[in-house]
């Protein structure tokens, strides 16, 4: 797959090749992913596929039948009407979600039919469904993929695997959850919508891998890699916070050793006392870092303040190299993960800049689309971005010659996850020093204190 070669089509009609395909070239495109892109597979070789649509000019379709042949696209025009009945000849009827030219997540669908995938330019969010029994961690969500992957792959029915898990699966709060994704299922839904209903929890990300799974007819495939995902998310949090303990400690030390002489010369009693008049002396500034947090939260819904806060964030000394090497490597796994799962870049790549956690970052490459549209490279895209690094151009750019890209995208989100885990850990030990010579500074201020006024030099004649 040489993803720097736009695709082709050509302008005659296909008629003739409509009737006899290529067996090969039909079992290399999904028969979900062929109505819904309205093309007929009809030659195959190692490197091209050849395919017939009613409107071969339509990129969105060729790059999801490039994600998922791993070949360049061969599109040539065909009447509808023929294209439409020998669709239905060699993948069977049509699935009922969508009608003759939907397309999924554009607003064309059938009314009251699902979307087999959400429109890459969209951010907007399903309405959400309160959780009133607490938070589901990253941890815990990695763990129902899991579960979940391990009983479609041996051939249990989704219902029957959402059902089981929801009552052996742990905590509570996550068992309900599951019990909730598996009664929208029995109504008919899509498991991808039912899950849109719990954005807290669920990312756009994972929605829109699972709705390709569920309309390509991979689903279990797309259970597993949005499992790995979370899995390695969960793992890279855990990292954080192993690597930030110490700091934490000793800020928790740094407030309670100004009360030490207290303890050690009055007692428990007078210790406690001074300890509650302190809290007492807090409350207004607690209410007021209270009041600011939730003004920054509130600022943080508009996409211009956190691009700000976000670029500001980048150009930190210390704070700034790990947060874009996190932010890249989130968005190479997420678009690994979205290009596997057989949304080409043109959808894959508004949705993987969700994932990077940075608006400023994600800004940057959702304005990229356009450019993808009109068939440029994803690497030379990239190279034009002060924010990426040139190993992902490199690396990309390998990836798209050798055919190779997902692994390659795995390859970056691997380094820049050690990369960052080393930024981490040194960024640590950095603060380690000046947070023992803060600590060491105010013992020695209290120490002199104490010794200060029990001999009371002022008294000596």
């Amino acid at each position: 797959m040489l993803q720097s070669e736009q695709p082709q089509f050509e302008a005659p009609t296909a008629t003739e090749q409509l009737l006899h395909p290529d067996p090969e070239a039909l079992r290399a495109v999904p028969a979900a992913l062929a109505h819904r892109c309205r093309a007929l597979p009809l030659r195959i070789t190692r490197d091209e596929i050849t395919v017939a649509m009613a409107n071969p000019a339509d990129v969105v379709a060729l790059d999801d039948l490039r994600a998922a042949t791993g070949r360049r696209v061969r599109a040539v025009a065909a009447a509808a009407t023929a294209l439409q009945e020998h669709l239905s000849r060699h993948y069977g009827p049509q699935p009922t979600g969508l009608h003759p030219g939907a397309r999924p997540g554009t607003g064309t669908e059938r009314p009251g039919a699902t979307p087999a995938a959400p429109a890459a330019a969209s951010r907007q969010r399903a309405t959400p469904a309160p959780l009133w029994f607490g938070k589901v961690k990253v941890q815990d969500r990695a763990v129902f993929f899991s579960e979940l992957y391990t009983m479609l792959n041996a051939g249990v029915g989704l219902f029957q695997a959402l059902d089981t898990i929801g009552e052996t699966i742990r905590p509570v709060r996550l068992a309900e959850l599951v019990r909730r994704l598996r009664d929208g299922v029995r109504g008919g839904k899509p498991l991808s919508d039912a899950m849109r209903r719990y954005p807290d929890v669920f990312s756009t990300l994972n929605c829109a891998i699972f709705a390709a799974g569920e309309s390509g007819g991979f689903l279990a495939e797309a259970v597993h890699r949005c499992a790995e995902y979370s899995e390695r998310e969960s793992r890279l949090q855990q990292k954080i916070k192993q690597e930030t303990w110490y700091p934490k400690l000793v800020l928790l030390a740094f407030l309670f050793i100004p009360t030490v002489p207290t303890l050690v010369l009055q007692g428990v009693r007078a210790w406690l006392s001074q300890l509650a008049g302190i809290g007492l002396a807090a409350v207004p500034f607690v209410l007021a870092a209270g009041l600011l947090w939730q003004a920054l939260k509130a600022a943080g819904k508009s996409d211009s303040t956190r691009q700000t806060l976000d670029s500001i964030k980048l150009s930190l000394p210390l704070l700034g190299k790990v947060s874009k090497r996190l932010a890249f490597a989130r968005f190479s796994r997420a678009m690994s993960a979205l290009y596997t799962a057989g949304l080409g870049f043109v959808r894959g790549v508004p949705l993987a800049a969700e994932a990077t956690g940075n608006e400023a970052i994600a800004d940057h490459l959702r304005r990229s689309v356009p450019r993808i549209q009109q068939g440029t490279p994803l690497s030379e895209v990239l190279e034009t971005s002060r924010h990426v690094p040139p190993m992902v151009v490199q690396m990309v750019r390998t990836g798209e010659q050798t055919g190779q890209i997902d692994s390659m995208l795995d390859k970056v989100a691997d380094y820049f996850e050690q990369e960052a885990d080393t930024a981490i850990h040194q960024m640590v030990v950095s603060l380690t020093p000046v947070c023992i010579l803060l600590l060491g500074g105010l013992v020695a201020v209290k120490v002199v204190g104490f010794y200060t006024g029990l001999y009371n030099f002022d008294a000596v004649p």
